[in-house]
């Protein structure tokens, strides 16, 4: 008897075996489970806890272990009337959202968020950051791999300190030229680093799956640093990856490939992906050579309100009034959001057909306030004949690769590793309108797998 639920890569299962009578519960719910709260009994094994015993105890995984549940196991029938009870209770029903893949942990955080986020971003125009600091998660580099890949903090700039962290995949051969990705996180310009705990497992895991060199940057906030502090920091640091091909930082990978290098970005990174593009497409960076822009949900606005921004005004995680308050921080005084650092299809903005840009990677979320700036400027760049591929993920709120649960998180480091590492025998996706293989048909594949994890699950 196998009773499975979805929750990420990872498979949450309730078995029992007919030889013997042990049974075990898999519960992953944090990424690494404090010793301390370990009960007698369980094993420690990365981030999963493991009990076996005749007498099985539930329990709730939100910070310490708490119990909710005491079952007695004698025999399989009870044991199985009781998971059906387990599976109807409140509790669980949380955590089978399977249509969304949403976990309790989603709900937490943007709950969270909401109810702090006013109070962090103050009216005055200045931010509250020992709030802020108090209930984000962060994560130090680690030089020994962890889960296949390796980190190292290097600082860009003593003078402005713009530091970044570098990932490295330690199973990939030293040989084999790896891509680099210069990876510019959100926030709005406001928020947020690089050593954000969700940060740093995106990056890590998209260094791994998509087998390249990930160098995220930290650059200066507003509203200390207003515009263009962010686009000065962000051409900096792309001078500073172009300086390793001449003369390397003793932390920077030696098989690193400055002919393929790609620009990356969520929400306000996004932003500064463009503007970056398009400075680099008029200045010197040789031998670096710009692969392609992959732009996350970018952080576009204007002074008229569209439709989705109305429709999602207090969308997860991209509140319109703190999308406001976060342009208002960021641009020049006296200056509205026509301006062209936040309408970049504006008419005060430059055409996008003079820009020399390079093929185009544009992620929206159907659940995103932002996601029809998104979607324009994507077309706008389709029409002038830029080699623009437009993703767009149904039910995807704003932020969403920050939660590994969703299923549109897989996918949205599949199409990455598509759009980094383009099939031989298949050229249409280099700036194709259409993916190489659809979401729909993604997402197919991905049930057949799940099924297929299942099957096998059941089996033993």
């Amino acid at each position: 008897m196998s009773i499975l639920w979805p929750q990420g890569d990872r498979r949450n299962m309730i078995t029992d075996s007919q030889n013997q009578q042990k049974f075990k519960l898999f519960y992953s719910w944090r990424r690494r489970w404090p010793r301390r709260d370990l009960r007698e009994g369980w094993r420690h094994s990365g981030s999963e806890a493991r009990y076996q015993c005749g007498h099985l105890t539930v329990y709730r995984c939100v910070g310490r272990l708490d119990p909710i549940a005491l079952f007695d196991l004698e025999d399989c029938r009870k044991f199985r009337a009781q998971s059906r009870q387990v599976l109807n209770s409140c509790f669980f029903k949380c955590a089978m959202l399977g249509d969304m893949g949403f976990r309790l942990d989603v709900w937490c955080i943007t709950t969270l968020s909401k109810l702090l986020i006013f109070q962090v971003l103050r009216k005055n125009g200045t931010i509250n950051k020992r709030l802020f600091n108090s209930v984000t998660r962060t994560t130090k580099a680690r030089k020994k791999p962890s889960n296949g890949v390796s980190s190292v903090d290097v600082t860009i700039d003593q003078s402005t300190g713009v530091w970044c962290r570098v990932y490295v995949p330690s199973y990939a051969d030293p040989s084999k030229k790896l891509p680099i990705i210069m990876y510019f996180h959100g926030g709005g310009f406001v928020l947020l680093s690089p050593d954000i705990k969700e940060y740093d497992m995106h990056c890590r895991r998209m260094a791994k799956l998509s087998e390249v060199i990930v160098v995220t940057v930290c650059y200066r906030k507003a509203p200390e640093w207003k515009y263009p502090t962010a686009y000065e920091d962000g051409f900096s640091a792309l001078q500073w990856v172009r300086s390793q091909a001449i003369d390397p930082h003793p932390d920077f990978p030696s098989n690193a490939d400055f002919s393929r290098v790609f620009l990356a970005g969520d929400n306000a990174g996004g932003n500064i992906v463009h503007h970056l593009a398009a400075r680099a497409g008029v200045n010197d960076i040789f031998p670096l050579v710009l692969g392609g822009m992959i732009l996350i949900q970018p952080f576009f606005g204007a002074e008229a309100r569209t439709v989705s921004e109305i429709r999602f005004k207090h969308g997860k995680l991209c509140d319109l009034k703190e999308s406001d308050w976060y342009w208002k921080a960021f641009l020049p005084a006296g200056a509205d959001r026509d301006h062209p650092c936040c309408n970049v299809c504006g008419p005060k903005s430059p055409s996008l057909s003079a820009l020399n840009l390079p093929k185009i990677l544009v992620v929206v979320g159907g659940r995103d306030p932002l996601q029809d700036r998104q979607i324009e400027y994507g077309e706008a760049l389709q029409r002038v004949g830029k080699a623009c591929t437009i993703l767009r993920y149904e039910k995807a709120f704003h932020g969403f690769f920050a939660f590994r649960a969703i299923k549109y998180t897989s996918m949205l480091h599949y199409a990455i590793e598509e759009f980094v590492h383009p099939p031989m025998d298949d050229r249409s996706y280099q700036g194709s309108s259409t993916p190489r293989m659809s979401t729909a048909s993604h997402a197919e594949g991905f049930s057949r797998q799940s099924t297929k994890r299942e099957q096998q699950s059941s089996q033993h």
